[in-house]
């Protein structure tokens, strides 16, 4: 989260921190392509715990990938 290696756990607790600031939240992920789906899933469902239900995901073109 901004750019910092947070567990799991606290995503839950931080989001909803920001949405007070911002209820307009939108959270973007980008994710490695070798992200395990079980790591994604529990990150979705700790944004899902905090209502941030406005998520945008991208990944890096092809070419960009070294």
């Amino acid at each position: 989260i901004d750019d910092r290696i947070v567990p799991i756990a606290s995503i839950r607790n931080i989001i909803e921190q920001k949405k007070r600031v911002d209820p307009n939240l939108i959270v973007s992920i980008m994710a490695d392509r070798n992200t395990p789906y079980s790591i994604s899933n529990d990150v979705f469902g700790q944004l899902i715990k905090a209502n941030a239900l406005h998520v945008s995901l991208s990944a890096k073109k092809v070419n960009e990938i070294k």
